[in-house]
């Protein structure tokens, strides 16, 4: 029962949120950070500050990202954290709108844990057309109020996805695998 007042009480404060006051680019946060623990980018984000979600990750990185709570606003139109040909582990980050919220696009691993993405005009997660797809793992997240909430390819999809809470959904769907 407390889960479910934690998770009113985000969507609460999501829903009282202005318009988009994010004070800096993601893709620039990333171009800056250097590298720590094996990691070639190594992030973490400020609970105090929102950020635009415009990263593209791809060129073989191996990326962290470590939210610690902060907000993330997608763009219309647009995916909030789009990997292709890279490893991304991110968690604890609030991904508020867009188009989608995390991509893992060809060639991409990592995972994808305590995350909340709320209100994406699309999907919440995508894992698709994956050569790694084994390598990825999604667990611990909150999805709420997007068209879909996971998508995978039907012949290609993470290693592991669990205890992710998915509900209010445009659509009927939890998740979707699509075939190739």
């Amino acid at each position: 029962m407390r889960k479910y007042w934690l998770i009113s009480a985000i969507l609460l404060l999501l829903m009282l949120i202005p318009e988009i006051d994010a004070e800096q680019s993601l893709q620039e946060i990333y171009i800056q950070a250097g590298g720590y623990a094996g990691y070639d980018k190594y992030i973490e984000l400020n609970p105090d500050s929102s950020y635009v979600g415009d990263l593209y990750i791809s060129d073989g990185v191996k990326v962290f990202i470590d939210g610690h709570g902060a907000l993330i606003y997608g763009q219309p139109y647009y995916t909030s954290i789009h990997v292709w040909g890279s490893i991304l582990d991110i968690s604890h980050c609030v991904i508020y709108g867009g188009y989608n919220g995390i991509f893992f696009d060809t060639l991409s691993a990592g995972t994808i844990n305590s995350n909340t993405v709320v209100g994406c005009n699309n999907i919440g997660i995508s894992v698709i057309y994956q050569d790694l797809s084994e390598d990825a793992e999604i667990w611990d997240n909150i999805i709420t109020d997007c068209r879909v909430g996971f998508l995978c390819l039907e012949n290609w999809h993470p290693r592991y996805i669990g205890y992710n809470t998915v509900y209010g959904m445009e659509s009927y769907r939890y998740a979707e695998l699509c075939p190739d």
